[in-house]
């Protein structure tokens, strides 16, 4: 019978995905992605709190969901719903610090005949990645973070769903990324399209 560390095992090990030990007795691991949940609530109502009670355990009892498992995919659902697994020895709980969707972006001013999300990308990277996340939880979603220019050392990233991605047009596109050569990159689109093939 899996475990729950099998579980964890088979969770996407993104960049995003974060696993922190805290020293309390006995020790707790965290696991969470970072870019759906608040770190400061994380700090503020977890691990500062844990670290002061002298019973950590009795503390996330009384906080936390103590949660079973049946599979990689479950625990994944839960993760992608701003939720912070806490593992202690054989006990799981489930903190719920997810991060709002949106950070501060812009209305949508489309015309009011067009129909989904009212809500826009803002200049946060973090948030953005969130807004997606939130409404593309598949397992298989990667988020490759790049940099362009030499001068300007302009943050861009990659998505793809590893599940679905064409693996010959990802090798395409990291062959065209790979050859950007620019000290100044304003538009990492039209730079990518202009590289030659």
């Amino acid at each position: 019978m899996a475990t729950t560390q099998d579980y964890i095992a088979r969770l996407p090990m993104t960049e995003e995905f974060v696993r922190q030990e805290i020293q309390a007795e006995p020790p707790f691991f965290l696991y969470y992605y970072r870019t759906v949940c608040d770190s400061g609530k994380i700090e503020k109502l977890l691990i500062y709190p844990v670290m002061a009670v002298q019973h950590p355990r009795a503390y996330l009892a009384s906080l936390c969901l103590r949660q079973d498992f049946g599979s990689a995919e479950a625990l994944y659902a839960e993760l992608m719903k701003g939720n912070v697994l806490i593992v202690s020895d054989d006990e799981c709980y489930l903190f719920h610090a997810g991060k709002p969707i949106n950070d501060k972006p812009g209305e949508a001013k489309i015309e009011t005949t067009v129909q989904g999300p009212q809500s826009t990308f803002s200049e946060n990277a973090e948030t953005n990645i969130g807004i997606i996340r939130h409404r593309y939880p598949a397992p298989g979603f990667r988020v490759e973070p790049l940099e362009f220019g030499s001068v300007t050392r302009t943050k861009a990233y990659l998505f793809y769903d590893a599940h679905a991605v064409n693996p010959k047009v990802l090798d395409e596109l990291h062959q065209r990324i790979s050859k950007v050569d620019a000290a100044v990159v304003d538009s990492v689109m039209s730079s990518i399209n202009n590289t030659s093939t």
